[in-house]
């Protein structure tokens, strides 16, 4: 059976196309996904009790936060959890406990942090 060049081609075009199609779609998931997410560092007071940082991960999480990582939350340095939140929220996060708040002392982007 010898198939014909025009369907060969067409064979050629389909799996072609499959490949492109299946490329750019991870490519174009991943690229929304980096940009939807921002990972944050929540840094409590060390004087915080424990049931105001639970009070403040219960209404990140009414925000849309997802808790990452909470391995640091009750220690005596430097209490902190990471929570990825949606980054158009990340100015109004850092707004909302910027300044002189009585449980959080610091939010930042969880980032690579380099030296010379």
């Amino acid at each position: 059976m010898q198939l014909s060049l025009s369907f060969k081609s067409f064979i050629f075009f389909l799996y072609f196309t499959l490949i492109t199609t299946s490329a750019y779609q991870l490519t174009f998931n991943e690229i929304t996904n980096n940009m939807a997410d921002k990972d944050v560092i929540v840094q409590f007071k060390k004087s915080s009790s424990t049931e105001e940082r639970q009070k403040i991960i219960q209404d990140l999480q009414a925000k849309g936060a997802t808790v990452v990582k909470d391995d640091n939350i009750n220690s005596k340095i430097l209490p902190f959890i990471t929570v990825r939140l949606p980054e158009a929220d990340f100015s109004t996060l850092q707004a909302d406990f910027g300044g002189d708040h009585d449980v959080v002392e610091n939010v930042e982007a969880d980032q690579v942090v380099t030296t010379q």
